[in-house]
């Protein structure tokens, strides 16, 4: 009684003061710890029940098991395993079905598989529990072929079966088996069972066949918020924001109130279109309903903000919030670092160490790369050392990103260590020591990195060709340059914006002005104004003031509040004018 009323300490006292403990005393005291969810707590009463010489029945092992499950205690639920074929229980399906759950939660699989093997008989019950444990360690194709043996077998599948097997189908985008599985639910009267339809609508939705998803969900006879929810988040998986808002307002309108799930895929919606109005009315109603201080919600609304660039409400809602966990974190962090804040990026750092919140690789990730935007080495040098006393693998993303803080910072000699450590033949380590060699003006360690990578047989990517141009142009290697954004054709790259901008960058330094602008006008997209402030800053410097002017104009109209534009002008005109002319005018684009 005192454990089904959830009163576990006055059940214990009970527990404590009978002379006599039989196995329905064990049973009734473990059970109840297990519903608690103190499953260590359980396996300990197992121990002491053994050691008070009770044998446990079915329902005890069938408990500790699920203990275990939970747990994920695999040597434990082996040795409970060798104890149920020692008491004779083996045969018992129930307690096969529970081993089985038991190996499949700890992903041993062939374990699991030699259960259902052994058994005498096999139930649909047992047959549910193999077919779920191969669907959700993401082996669907086994799955299917189980499924089709079951079908052999005789044995007609219940709802637990048609739920993996949906789930198995939206996995793989299997959408001819899907429209099978719905035939045979369809078929089996199941399709009024809201929780089979909303998987049915699920799996529909991850297929891609949203009309068909939509129409399962018309079917429904009780339209609830789960099934309102899974339509929902089929849309915003499909970046169908007109659809979200029409059918939010829609349920709304029919007086479904949203829940956590739903409010979660409203605030994905906005951030995925950058629309903070939309955000903002779903943030209303998140506090209306009392959910904002719910930890997934609450991070969820810090994300939308950032990605709608408004960090300063993502901050507030982090302020707000009553637990702050590493995700919590991680996405303002990343937001900062984004937007070039390093230092803010930083300092919320030394905020969650406060908190004492570790930080995971992501975080970690960002924090290094706000260290190597500002120059922070000293706070670099502590990220590395968390990265080793935290056990983190140096691989190829967090490799690059500590070379890069190292090389930003103008640490060579450090950036060169780490990325003779780290095993790996990539483009992104090349990249990353070639960026520092870059920055720091040695490009001749730049064409030598890209010998020495051409020798190992790796091809070099974009990034690569961007720290290559970036070298040149800081040396003002004019003809390296064209050889090189040329040589980019070789390995199928075609220049992006930044690949453009060293080029132009280059010839303005060089005084090759009226190459720049042709290289400008060449290119298969809109320069941004970045470009023009680089030539604009490059007319000044040769006196090439009518060129200048043109920059200048050129900038203005894409964005009439950038400060620098006016600062160059406004610095143009109080310099000597004169005809600037240069030899390499003509060079070949």
């Amino acid at each position: 009684m005192y454990c089904k009323c959830c009163n576990l300490v006055d059940a214990h006292r009970v527990f404590d003061q009978l002379p006599n403990r039989n196995v329905v005393t064990w049973s009734s005291i473990i059970i109840g710890y297990m519903h608690e969810g103190l499953y260590t707590t359980c396996l300990q009463f197992f121990t002491q029940m053994q050691q008070e010489d009770i044998d446990p029945d079915v329902i005890i092992f069938s408990n500790v098991l699920k203990a275990c499950s939970n747990l994920k205690a695999l040597e434990q639920g082996r040795i409970v395993h060798k104890q149920i074929k020692k008491s004779g229980f083996a045969i018992e399906i129930a307690l096969a079905v529970d081993l089985v759950e038991f190996y499949g939660r700890c992903r041993s699989l062939e374990e699991a598989h030699s259960v259902f093997d052994t058994m005498p008989q096999r139930n649909v019950m047992l047959w549910a529990a193999l077919i779920s444990v191969y669907v959700g360690c993401g082996e669907e194709e086994t799955a299917f072929q189980l499924f089709e043996r079951m079908n052999c077998d005789g044995i007609d599948p219940n709802m637990s079966i048609f739920l993996s097997m949906a789930k198995a189908c939206g996995n793989l985008r299997a959408i001819t088996h899907g429209r099978l599985i719905h035939d045979q639910i369809l078929k089996h009267d199941y399709n009024k069972d809201p929780v089979l339809s909303t998987s049915t609508i699920d799996m529909y939705m991850k297929c891609g066949s949203l009309q068909e998803a939509h129409r399962v969900f018309k079917t429904l006879p009780n339209q609830d918020v789960v099934s309102w929810s899974a339509i929902i988040s089929g849309y915003v998986e499909h970046d169908d924001a007109t659809h979200v808002m029409k059918i939010y307002r829609e349920m709304q309108q029919l007086g479904i109130t949203p829940d956590r799930v739903t409010f979660l895929c409203m605030l994905k919606a906005s951030s995925n279109i950058g629309s903070i109005t939309h955000g903002m009315v779903i943030h209303n109603e998140v506090i209306q309903l009392e959910l904002e201080s719910d930890i997934m919600v609450g991070n969820s609304m810090v994300d939308m903000y950032v990605k709608c660039g408004s960090l300063k409400a993502a901050h507030n809602v982090l302020d707000r919030l009553p637990v702050r966990t590493v995700i919590s974190w991680s996405s303002l962090i990343i937001g900062y670092v984004e937007h070039q804040h390093g230092f803010t990026a930083l300092e919320l750092f030394e905020r969650m160490q406060q908190e004492h919140v570790r930080p995971n690789e992501v975080t970690l990730l960002y924090l290094l790369k706000a260290c190597g935007s500002i120059g922070a080495i000293e706070i670099g040098r502590r990220l590395h050392d968390e990265i080793i006393r935290e056990g983190f693998t140096l691989d190829v993303v967090l490799g690059s990103a500590v070379i890069d803080m190292y090389a930003g910072s103008g640490c060579i000699k450090e950036a060169l260590s780490i990325f003779e450590l780290v095993p790996c033949e990539d483009c992104a380590l090349w990249s990353a020591i070639m960026s520092g060699y870059a920055q720091q003006g040695h490009y001749e360690h730049v064409f030598l990195c890209l010998r020495i990578m051409l020798k190992q047989g790796v091809k070099p990517n974009a990034a690569i060709f961007a720290s290559i141009l970036s070298a040149c142009s800081n040396a003002g290697l004019i003809v390296e340059g064209w050889h090189y954004f040329n040589d980019m054709k070789t390995y199928s790259l075609v220049p992006s914006m930044e690949h453009y901008s060293c080029m132009a960058y280059l010839l303005g330094r060089t005084g090759c002005l009226n190459g720049a602008i042709r290289l400008i006008q060449s290119m298969p997209f809109s320069p941004d104004v970045a470009l023009w402030t680089s030539l604009l800053t490059s007319c000044n410097i040769h006196g090439n003031y009518d060129l200048g002017r043109y920059c200048f104009n050129k900038g203005v109209n894409l964005d009439m509040n950038d400060a620098s534009l006016y600062v160059l002008a406004s610095n143009s005109s109080c310099m000597y004018q004169h005809k600037h002319t240069c030899q390499m005018e003509d060079c070949e684009l």
